[in-house]
């Protein structure tokens, strides 16, 4: 059946098609209705603006510091937290010092050193503030001497020039006011002995050289931390500088020891041609002797640590003698040791020998037997269990030396070397007895005819890299014919440590730099 329909007005409204037109003003009417007041509940209850966080505390980091230097300079940082505890991050601050004079701060919390004295750097935000203390102390870091450097007067002289360094800080700049000591070494005196620096950090004074010929040392000390030796040459009636051996007596030693000494470092210091390079020996104690002291001094050339004091009781062993510190270039020795019996002392020297024995002592510490094996000198040791194997010594200097005082004739390997006699300390460590008799450097010393100091043990030092002065060795030649065995009237033995060794070797700063052992 058909009907007819009419169609739509402008005005009516637009069907829904999934829908039948009789639910259709029911499912518009309410989502208009709901959805305008949900809205309206939505901004209402969300509030649509960050609050701004109100910085509670500021503190500067770090909060104290000590510059060392003028222009030295740290970035401070600044901590702000907000009224919960809470880091709040991006807060512009404001830097200022108090007094700009001292320390200057950027805008960026750098600051730099300008004076010394103490300063407060402040950090704010609005009300609230933060503040660190900076120090400035300058420290005198660096030494730039000015004059008096490597001057020469006779010993116990003025020197020419005064001497005058600059106090500066690890930047260059000058330390007024920093405490400056001066010490000079053998007897020497200085008309200022502390002082302070000037406002250009200068400090000065006058040297007089002690009255031994030498080289002789200067220790400026300036503040607490740096110190430097200062050197010059002290020359002797003949205008030269002269090999020096010097002594330290850790024990007081009686006149005849002090003689004895001394006695023999003028026996040996002329025989010795060519000053060795002064060493600065640095060490701690205990490194020559369980009571050798630290040192921290110029040695020239050879310096000796002595003690008198009970070894094992009358007539066993009267001396102990070793080299301790050897230069770095050339391994020739600093510092050695020698002990001496004080059991034994008033014997020897009532028989006269106690000069032959303390010589004796301080060749070793030249390095005579006790550097022959380091320097590969030594040749079919007995030691330990080949006793009586032809030990020699094989320097070319000291064969060609033993050969012009008689040896040319001797059946054997030269130089001859101690293979019998003892054991550690006196085997492999002296010229043969057999075949020297009354020589220096053998085991046994003779009390009733003269121990010479011989060309051939003088030309034993020139293989060891010394600069001798052959033509000055004390008269001696060999007799092998004639067999003199002179510790058949009287003679003392005398032994060294043990063979095993151990030396340090020093570096440019007086500094042990390696330990030898063999």
């Amino acid at each position: 059946m058909l009907s007819s329909q009419h169609p739509p007005s402008a005005t009516s409204e637009p069907q829904i098609p999934s829908r039948d037109r009789r639910d259709s003003g029911a499912a518009r009417l309410p989502l208009r209705a709901a959805f305008f007041p949900l809205l309206l509940v939505l901004l209402y209850s969300c509030d649509l603006t960050e609050a701004t966080p109100v910085p509670a505390s500021v503190a500067v980091v770090p909060g104290a510091m000590e510059l060392d230097a003028l222009g030295a300079t740290l970035t401070l940082s600044a901590v702000v937290r907000g009224e919960g505890g809470e880091t709040l991050g991006g807060v512009p601050l404001e830097w200022e010092s108090d007094d700009p004079t001292l320390v200057e701060v950027s805008p960026e919390g750098g600051v730099t050193a300008r004076s010394d004295g103490v300063a407060t750097i402040s950090a704010w935000v609005g009300d609230v503030v933060g503040e660190a203390t900076i120090v400035v102390r300058q420290v005198s870091r660096q030494v730039e001497m000015l004059s008096g450097e490597d001057q020469v007067a006779p010993a116990g002289e003025p020197l020419p020039e005064e001497v005058a360094i600059q106090a500066l800080d690890r930047l260059g700049n000058p330390v007024p006011g920093a405490t400056v000591r001066f010490e000079p070494s053998d007897d020497g005196v200085t008309d200022v002995t502390i002082t302070e620096a000037d406002p250009q950090g200068v400090a000065s004074t006058r040297w007089v050289l002690g009255p031994e010929p030498g080289t002789q040392s200067l220790a400026v000390t300036v503040g607490e931390r740096h110190s430097f030796h200062l050197l010059a040459s002290a020359l002797n009636d003949e205008g030269e500088v002269p090999f020096r051996i010097r002594f330290r007596f850790l024990s007081d030693p009686t006149p005849a020891i002090a003689d004895a000494f001394h006695g023999a470092a003028a026996r040996w210091e002329p025989l010795l041609r060519e000053k060795l390079p002064p060493v600065l020996v640095r060490v701690p104690e205990g490194r020559c002797g369980d009571n050798a002291p630290a040192l921290d001094q110029v040695v020239d050339d050879l310096l000796v640590l002595v003690t008198v004091e009970h070894i094992d009781g009358p007539g066993g062993t009267v001396a102990l003698a070793n080299p301790c510190f050897l230069r770095e270039g050339g391994l020739l020795p600093i510092v050695g040791q020698v002990r001496i019996d004080e059991d034994d002392v008033d014997e020897l020297d009532a028989f006269g020998i106690l000069g032959d024995i303390v010589a004796h002592e301080i060749g070793h510490v030249l390095g005579l037997g006790s550097l022959w094996e380091l320097f590969e000198l030594l040749e079919l040791p007995s030691l330990p269990d080949a006793r009586g194997a032809d030990t020699h010594f094989s320097g070319p200097q000291a064969i060609e030396a033993f050969d012009a005082v008689g040896g040319e004739t001797f059946e054997g390997p030269r130089v001859p070397v101690e293979n019998e006699i003892g054991g550690p300390g006196s085997r492999d460590r002296h010229w043969r007895q057999s075949v020297f008799e009354v020589e220096l450097m053998t085991t046994l010393l003779s009390t009733v005819r003269d121990n010479a100091l011989s060309r051939v043990t003088l030309a034993s030092l020139a293989d060891l890299g010394y600069v001798v002065e052959l033509d000055r060795a004390e008269p001696f030649n060999l007799d092998l014919a004639e067999g003199v065995a002179p510790w058949e009237d009287k003679a003392f033995r005398i032994v060294h440590p043990h063979r095993d060794r151990t030396v340090h070797v020093l570096g440019s700063r007086g500094e042990i730099v390696e330990t030898l052992r063999w």
